[in-house]
C-alpha cells in the first residue's frame, strides 16, 4: 500500500505541476510540450542529486521512486495510448479530412517507410549495430507528433488544411510504424526473414483487421447511446470504455492492430455523433475528453523527461553524432516525400 500510495503521491505532485506549467508556457510563448520536456529532465536531475547526496536521506523513497518509475512502457501504451488516440480521432471533422484522404495516407503511410528507409541507411555506416537494428530505430522516430506543430500553426494564423493534414496524419501514421517495427522486431529476435511482400500483407491484415474491429465497436456504442435517453455521464462514461475495449481486444487476442482499432472507433463516433447525440451531450463529451488528452499527453511528456538523465549516464560525442544524422535524415526524408510526391 505504500508503493500505491507513492506513486498517487507522486502523480499528484505532477498534475499540480502540470497546471502551474500550461499558463506559464502561454506567458513564455513557449509550446507547453517543451516546457514538461524540460521540467521533467529537471526533476530527474534533482532526484538524482537528492539521491546521491549526504545531508537527509528522508527524500530518499521519493528520489528513488522518480528515478525508477514503477510503470513499464508497455502499460504507458495500455494506460495513456487509447485516451490519445480516441480523444484525437473524436475532434476531427471526418468531412474535412475526407477530402484530404490521399495526402493525408501519402504523409502517413509513404512517408513513413521513407523515412525509415532513408534514416536506417543514414545510420548503417555509422552505428555499431546491424542494419535491421537501423531500421528499427529509424521506424520509432519516423512518426510525426502534432502536438506542437498545430499550435504554433493557429498561433500564425496558417491555413486550417495544414493543420488538418498534420492531425489527420498524426493519426494513421503510428499505425504504419508499429507495422513496421513488428516486422522488424521479429526478424532480429527470431532471424526470420518474411520478405517485403510479407511484411506489406502483415501490415494490411492488422490496419485491416483493426478498422473492422474499430468501426463494429463505434457502431455498437452509438447504437447504444439513444437508449441512454441523452444521460451525458452516461454516454462519457461509454465513450470512455470504448477505446480501451477495442485496442485490448486486438493487441491481446488478435493479430490486429490497436492503434487503427482506436482510431477508427474514434471517427466513427464523431461522424455518428452529429446525429445521435444532443449539441449540448457532444459539446459535454469534447469537453470531458479534451480535459483526459490533456492530462494524458502532459504526464506522458513529463514522465517520460524525468527518464532522461538515467538515460544519458555514459552518453558519448559519437552517440551526439548518430543523433544528429538521424535528424538530418528523417528532415531530408520527409523533404523528399512533400517536394517529390
Amino acid at each position: 500500500m505504500l508503493s500505491v500510495a507513492n506513486v498517487l503521491f507522486t502523480v499528484a505532485g505532477l498534475l499540480v505541476l502540470i497546471s502551474i506549467l500550461q499558463p506559464l508556457s502561454a506567458r513564455l510563448n513557449v509550446p507547453s510540450t517543451v516546457l514538461l520536456a524540460v521540467v521533467g529532465v529537471l526533476i530527474g536531475v534533482g532526484a538524482a542529486l537528492l539521491l546521491h547526496s549526504s545531508v537527509t536521506n528522508a527524500f530518499n523513497g521519493l528520489a528513488e521512486l522518480i528515478l525508477d518509475f514503477p510503470i513499464s512502457s508497455v502499460e504507458f501504451l495500455y494506460i495513456f495510448l487509447p485516451i490519445l488516440l480516441f480523444e484525437a480521432a473524436l475532434m476531427i471533422d471526418v468531412r474535412r479530412i475526407a477530402e484530404d484522404s490521399a495526402a493525408i495516407l501519402m504523409l502517413a503511410v509513404v512517408a513513413v517507410l521513407v523515412t525509415t528507409a532513408v534514416v536506417g541507411l543514414a545510420l548503417a555506416p555509422l552505428a555499431p549495430v546491424p542494419l535491421a537494428a537501423c531500421f528499427l530505430f529509424a521506424s520509432i522516430i519516423a512518426t510525426t507528433d502534432p502536438s506542437a506543430v498545430v499550435g504554433i500553426f493557429r498561433d500564425i494564423g496558417a491555413p486550417g488544411r495544414l493543420s488538418r493534414l498534420v492531425e489527420g496524419e498524426s493519426l494513421l501514421n503510428d499505425a504504419t510504424a508499429i507495422a513496421i517495427f513488428t516486422v522488424l522486431l521479429d526478424f532480429l529476435m527470431t532471424h526470420r526473414d518474411i520478405g517485403a511482400g510479407g511484411g506489406v500483407m502483415i501490415f494490411l491484415i492488422e490496419a485491416a483487421g483493426g478498422a473492422l474491429v474499430g468501426f463494429v465497436g463505434g457502431r455498437l456504442v452509438m447504437w447504444i447511446v439513444p437508449l441512454l435517453r441523452d444521460s451525458r455521464l452516461s454516454e462519457m462514461t461509454l465513450t470512455l470504455a470504448l477505446p480501451y475495449l477495442v485496442y485490448i481486444f486486438c493487441e491481446l487476442y488478435t493479430e490486429f492492430s490497436g492503434v487503427v482499432a482506436v482510431v477508427t472507433a474514434g471517427l466513427v463516433v464523431s461522424a455518428l455523433g452529429r446525429s445521435r447525440l444532443s449539441p449540448a451531450s457532444r459539446d459535454f463529451l469534447h469537453e470531458v475528453w479534451a480535459q483526459l488528452a490533456f492530462w494524458a499527453s502532459s504526464l506522458v511528456f513529463i514522465l517520460a523527461s524525468m527518464l532522461v538523465p538515467r538515460l544519458l549516464i555514459g552518453l558519448q560525442l559519437y552517440d551526439l553524432l548518430l543523433i544528429a544524422v538521424a535528424a538530418i535524415a528523417a528532415l531530408v526524408a520527409r523533404a523528399l516525400v512533400l517536394f517529390g510526391l
